[in-house]
């Protein structure tokens, strides 16, 4: 009897607050009422709203003749002959706006201090005062100091469709030349074209076959890169760790004009073996890629062209990657208007790099024929260089504000043999023999702002000479 009491009493407290305190005592079950409910009027509000869009499209449907195109775009909106091709697709197929294409707009600039100890008795077209190939003779310099804007560079690359583009490169040069093709003076600031070019790539990547017959074929039509050794890779300022070129550069690091072909055999079967490659460069050109402040590159003067090339194989060994390369050119000697006057030439390189390490090779000889009109004497050269550098990083222990990224030391020694034959108007025999050690340095302070120094010990026919020359060059990326 006692129990039920309590049980009876138990029963009215429990139905007297939860008559009181609803919320407390029946709250959690509340909650989810209420939360269903606002679930389902957001169903009925979204039905009712795909119920509305569906009838508009189908009020669309019968307002719009079916047979009626899309209007092809004007020519003035055009951005290449794909997206003209666009505007003549039937009705029905949904059409996607064009894509923009870029525009990169790059360059830099390179702030120069010569200073040259002796007296010029080493060929002045044999020293380079710059990463442009400029020799003591092209600027004027003999046994003088100066402080020289190197250059102001400007690169404009401008996508034409997904597989072609527009590239250029000039330098300008805020300075006479007193050494040009025809021997006279210029009378105003130098403009330098450099690379001016269509480069277009017939194939998409991933073909089997186009892959394994052609590579990623490249074709560039108009005044390109050298095809020849590995060098021309380094020819502006921020891409060369030194400051000058090797003396074999002046026959091979211009920029000819011509057509030039290049690629990757075999891609996707060689990178399966030590990540190998196997590419040809091949251009039929107006002559050998002389630097432009000897010859003029960007005229014939003759009815016959030179072909010039390069073969290379390349793979990861030794925790690094090394790469070898053969070269040749064959065809009219450059600016010589004797359609008998020819130039055979071979060369081989090699490059190793390894971490911060790198280490770079290449020898060349060539052979010249005399003019038949008396206009050129023979001549016979060969030249070869190697040059190692390695690169140390900041290390973790300097603060965070201080400037530098990188600090990389340089070596190079190179030698240039170059023989002058009889001829009709050079009736003697002379012999060019000069060596080089260059010791260098590149002080990176941050991204695209670089410091380098360089010294240059020269000597002739084995014996040391007074004409060692110092280079300083301040260059900043834009």
């Amino acid at each position: 009897m006692m129990r039920s009491t309590n049980r009876n009493t138990n029963l009215v407290i429990f139905c007297f607050f939860t008559f009181l305190f609803p919320a407390v005592c029946l709250g959690a079950d509340t909650d989810q009422t209420n939360e269903i409910a606002q679930l389902k009027a957001k169903i009925n509000e979204q039905d009712s709203l795909i119920r509305q869009l569906v009838e508009r499209v189908v009020h669309l449907e019968n307002t719009v003749p079916a047979s009626s195109a899309p209007a092809a775009p004007s020519a003035l909106n055009r951005v290449s002959l794909e997206s003209e091709e666009l505007g003549a697709l039937p009705a029905g197929i949904v059409q996607k706006e064009p894509e923009k294409l870029p525009l990169k707009i790059s360059g830099y600039i390179d702030m120069g201090y010569i200073d040259q100890s002796g007296k010029g008795t080493v060929s002045t077209s044999a020293l380079h005062i710059n990463s442009r190939a400029d020799t003591l003779a092209s600027v004027g310099l003999d046994g003088d100091s100066s402080y020289l804007v190197n250059e102001v560079n400007l690169n404009i690359k401008a996508g034409l469709s997904p597989k072609a583009e527009a590239v250029s490169n000039v330098s300008f040069l805020p300075r006479k030349l007193t050494f040009t093709a025809t021997g006279g003076t210029a009378l105003t600031d130098a403009v330098g074209v450099n690379l001016a070019y269509l480069a277009y790539r017939p194939f998409e990547e991933g073909n089997f076959w186009t892959d394994t017959l052609l590579g990623d074929l490249n074709v560039s039509i108009g005044k390109f890169d050298s095809p020849w050794g590995i060098e021309y890779r380094y020819n502006f300022s921020p891409d060369r760790v030194n400051i000058s070129r090797s003396m074999m550069s002046i026959y091979w690091t211009g920029y000819p004009v011509g057509v030039k072909v290049r690629g990757k055999l075999l891609k996707e079967m060689l990178q399966r073996f030590q990540n190998s490659e196997f590419t040809y460069n091949f251009a039929v050109v107006n002559g050998e890629p002389w630097i432009a402040s000897l010859v003029d590159m960007d005229r014939a003067t003759s009815k016959r062209r030179t072909l010039v090339g390069r073969l290379s194989y390349g793979l990861d060994i030794f925790d690094g990657f090394f790469e070898s390369g053969f070269s040749f050119a064959n065809g009219a000697r450059i600016n010589q208007g004797d359609e008998g006057t020819n130039q055979y030439s071979l060369g081989a390189d090699v490059r190793f790099e390894r971490g911060p390490w790198t280490t770079r090779a290449e020898i060349d000889y060539s052979d010249l024929d005399a003019a038949r009109n008396g206009s050129s004497q023979a001549i016979r050269f060969q030249h070869w260089y190697v040059e190692s550098f390695y690169e140390i990083s900041k290390p973790g222990l300097l603060p965070s504000w201080v400037p530098v990224v990188s600090l990389t030391p340089y070596y190079r020694y190179d030698r240039r043999y170059l023989t002058t034959l009889f001829s009709a108007v050079f009736p003697a025999v002379s012999v060019t023999n000069v060596g080089r050690n260059t010791l260098g340095l590149r002080y990176i302070l941050r991204s695209g702002t670089m410091l380098k120094l360089e010294y240059e010990l020269v000597s002739e026919k084995g014996t040391k000479v007074n004409d060692d020359i110092f280079l300083a060059s301040f260059v900043q990326e834009f």
